[in-house]
């Protein structure tokens, strides 16, 4: 499975944004496992 991670999501994740926040963890979770592949635009990391 792919999941595409945007910019939204990665903010979710890394300043804890409720309630956005469980399913941001949940998702990074999953693609840290073998179950899923993380896919982010370049540009969705450099703006932050």
């Amino acid at each position: 499975m792919k999941v595409f991670i945007d910019t939204n999501i990665l903010i979710d994740f890394l300043a804890a944004r409720q309630p956005f926040a469980e399913d941001a963890i949940a998702l990074f979770q999953l693609t840290t496992s073998s179950l899923a592949t993380r896919k982010t635009l370049t540009s969705a990391t450099t703006q932050l």
